[in-house]
Formats: C-alpha cells, sequence, structure tokens
C-alpha cells in the first residue's frame, strides 16, 4: 500500500507546502479499513432501496435478469462501500466508474476514484483558507490541521460545507495523519497480489522520498 499511495498521491489537487498528500490518503486508509487489513466490503441501508441517498434506477439495473431469491444481495451489494478507501459503489459510479462492485476492492482501482472523490467533492468546491483546485486564497491562514479535518469532513459525509460535522472521524484522521508510524502500519500487498506499473510524477511532485523494501517498486 505504502508504494501505490506514493505513486498516486501527487494527483490530488493539493501541493506539498499546504499538506502532505501521502500521509492525507495514508491517514483516510488507516481510518477506513485500518491501512486496509480489514478488506470486508460494507453496506450501508441508506444507500439501499428506500435509503435517504438510495440510487434506485441503478439498484434496478444490477438486479435486472437475476433471479428473485437473489435480488436483496445483489441490491445490498450495489449499496455497500468496497476497498482501502471504502468507496461507496454508487458514489464511484457517478465519479466514472463502470466496472463491477466486487473491481472496487483492488487498491489500484479503488485509489483512482478515492482521489477523484476527494478532488471534486471537496479540493473542486474550495475549502476554507483555499480557493476550489487548492490555490490559497489570501483571505486568511489556513493550517495544515485544518486542511485535513476539512477533507476528512467531506470525505467522510460527502461534502465540508454542511453543518453536519463527523467530529470524531475527522479527530482520527487527524491522529492518523500525525502518527510517527502511519506509513508502518499501512497492510503490504500480498505476494501473489498482481503489481500494476503505475503513472509517473516528475520527482518534484513527490511528498515522500521513494519507498523501499516490500511490495517492489509498484506495489
Amino acid at each position: 500500500m505504502r508504494h501505490l499511495i506514493h505513486h498516486n498521491a501527487w494527483r490530488l489537487k493539493l501541493n506539498r507546502e499546504q499538506l502532505n498528500r501521502e500521509r492525507l490518503l495514508a491517514a483516510l486508509c488507516m481510518q477506513e479499513s485500518t491501512g486496509w487489513k480489514d478488506r470486508r466490503p460494507n453496506y450501508e441501508p441508506a444507500f439501499y432501496l428506500g435509503g435517504k441517498f438510495a440510487n434506485a434506477p441503478l439498484v434496478n439495473h444490477w438486479q435486472t435478469g437475476v433471479e428473485d431469491a437473489l435480488h436483496e444481495a445483489i441490491g445490498k451489494l450495489v449499496a455497500s462501500s468496497f476497498g482501502p478507501w471504502q468507496l461507496m459503489f454508487p458514489v464511484a459510479v457517478e465519479l466514472g466508474f463502470q466496472g463491477h462492485p466486487f473491481e472496487l476492492a483492488d487498491p489500484y482501482v479503488n485509489i483512482e476514484y478515492a482521489i477523484r472523490y476527494i478532488n471534486t467533492r471537496c479540493l473542486d468546491k474550495g475549502l476554507k483558507g483555499l480557493a476550489a483546485g487548492g490555490d490559497e486564497t489570501g483571505d486568511g491562514a489556513v493550517t495544515e490541521d485544518d486542511l485535513v479535518l476539512q477533507i476528512a469532513d467531506a470525505f467522510n459525509s460527502g461534502t465540508h460545507l454542511d453543518r453536519f460535522k463527523p467530529v470524531d472521524y475527522m479527530k482520527r484522521v487527524l491522529a492518523h495523519y500525525k502518527s510517527p508510524t502511519l506509513f508502518e502500519d499501512l497492510a503490504v500487498l500480498p505476494d501473489w497480489y498482481p503489481r500494476r506499473r503505475q503513472v509517473e510524477g516528475p520527482p518534484e511532485v513527490y511528498d515522500e522520498p521513494e519507498p523501499v523494501g516490500q511490495e517492489g517498486a509498484h506495489g
């Protein structure tokens, strides 16, 4: 997981002078799936038929042609979150995902849509002290902790602009972000897991040195 984060974090619409993007992704991963040590999907009733956030056409699409006995199971699968960053399948579809729900459990797929989620749901809307896209507004100082907390808020609840604040969640993400053992606490991809070459950025875009050791250069 360490290598995967290293080779993707630079695509967040923030710069490394504002916060450490690799630590941000790792902290969210720790909070959502204990660094991918917990690999179970999580069913969210609010996304199932009749729920507050249900996408009925999407659920019905996946239930079409399925035996009646399996309708509920398929519907709950569609209303679940997957992977290291526990992304909801309906949310990933909104962000352009076109695969099977279980494909979101693949860390290489999951990180792609986790980054899209942070960029579109949070950074494109602007943060306190930052304009849309992550540029500084100059209208007041904002600390690194403030940015982490705002992004954690949006990642958990879908937006940082409403009155609802998942305070405990936000504090836990910040604690992970500051942990001296953050990267060591991440799961290691198993030896059998297929490695995929990542899109490389120029050297100056990385927040941390190239990881060495387990998982290989692109694990």
